[in-house]
């Protein structure tokens, strides 16, 4: 009887012990959309490589952009905004910070702006791309708004501080947990702007949301300094052994809010460390939840080569070109960070659960 009791018991002990052991909060709220997704990411969504274009002139790829078939690319330590065409050939760059700490080809870490967001806002008639910092040091609470023109003229770029914004959000436990602010994506549409805070150690992943013309109007100093008012929505992202992706990117399409994660060997919001993977997802803005207890798992797939292999470069941003079949295939561009001073543009087909 104990020879037959003994390796049920023994796998009965080790079931618990794998259970315990999981990375998963005590509630989580799982989007539905489209079909139930896990928190491991064991997701049918696919995100596979068509094409890569390398830059060793656009240093750090951090945000991506596109307005009137012309392609906007920031770069977290370079003081310059990068324009591209359809072909993905580099047309201009224009200088939105001091370019005389640039003379390496990169801003040292200590000084940077560390630009990590880049979206397209609407605003009294007039396109702009906003631009934030990361907000993980002072040095990094700035955001320039551009005036986008008309014919070849060239834009318009206007400096802000994020001082009173940033410092209320640094204080802000719900967003920061114990670790630092790290703004990684932003993206305007259906009159709000979204603020993508990146999960560090045991932190959080967090959607910021303003209302778009409270945020301007902060912007451009008519709230006598005052922070606007914001909510915050908590996430899961795919795991990878103990590590949890954080987001690196964002994109508002079709009612959905598009994001790139990654999951990197680092607790640090300032240090780079070894890349295990990158992924694309979405949050349906429709199912969004406030509740601080729940931790919802947002659909996400890994980003893979063609030949299925994964791809382990970071992903940093995104624009969706085109979406086909009622929205279940998207052709998407996005834009990576090797931490050597280089980009690379991705184009990818994503297919959603089927």
């Amino acid at each position: 009887m104990l020879k037959e009791t003994l390796p049920k018991l023994l796998f009965f002990l080790l079931f618990l012990s794998s259970a315990s052991c999981r990375n998963v909060p005590a509630t989580t709220q799982v989007l539905t959309s489209d079909a139930p997704f896990s928190i491991e990411s064991k997701s049918r969504m696919k995100a596979v490589i068509q094409k890569r274009t390398f830059y060793d002139n656009i240093p750090s790829g951090s945000g991506l952009e596109e307005h009137n078939g012309v392609l906007y690319i920031i770069g977290d330590d370079s003081p310059f905004l990068y324009s591209l065409d359809r072909e993905y050939n580099l047309l201009e760059r224009y200088a939105l910070t001091d370019t005389s700490n640039f003379s390496s080809g990169r801003v040292a870490k200590a000084v940077k702006a560390d630009l990590e967001g880049l979206t397209k806002i609407e605003a009294d008639g007039l396109t702009y791309l906003l631009m934030l910092g990361s907000g993980s040091s002072p040095s990094r609470n700035k955001a320039f708004l551009v005036e986008m023109p008309s014919a070849d003229k060239a834009p318009v770029i206007t400096q802000f501080s994020l001082d009173s914004l940033y410092h209320n959000m640094q204080q802000n436990e719900e967003i920061i947990g114990n670790g630092l602010l790290n703004i990684e994506g932003v993206a305007a549409g259906g009159g709000k702007l979204y603020l993508l805070q990146r999960a560090l150690g045991s932190n959080r992943n967090v959607l910021i949301t303003f209302d778009q013309q409270e945020f301007m109007d902060y912007l451009r100093g008519d709230t006598g300094g005052a922070a606007p008012a914001y909510n915050l929505t908590f996430f899961r992202l795919p795991i990878m052994g103990i590590q949890e992706a954080g987001f690196s990117g964002a994109y508002f399409f079709e009612d959905k809010l598009f994001f790139t994660a990654s999951i990197e060997s680092t607790t640090d919001a300032v240090a780079d460390g070894t890349i295990l993977g990158s992924y694309i997802g979405f949050i349906p803005l429709q199912q969004l939840s406030q509740d601080a207890a729940v931790a919802t798992v947002a659909p996400a797939g890994v980003i893979t080569r063609p030949d299925g292999a994964m791809f382990t470069g970071k992903a940093e941003s995104l624009v969706v070109l085109e979406s086909s079949n009622r929205s279940r295939r998207y052709r998407i561009l996005a834009v990576t960070d090797d931490d050597r001073g280089n980009s690379e543009l991705l184009e990818i087909s994503l297919r959603l659960n089927q």
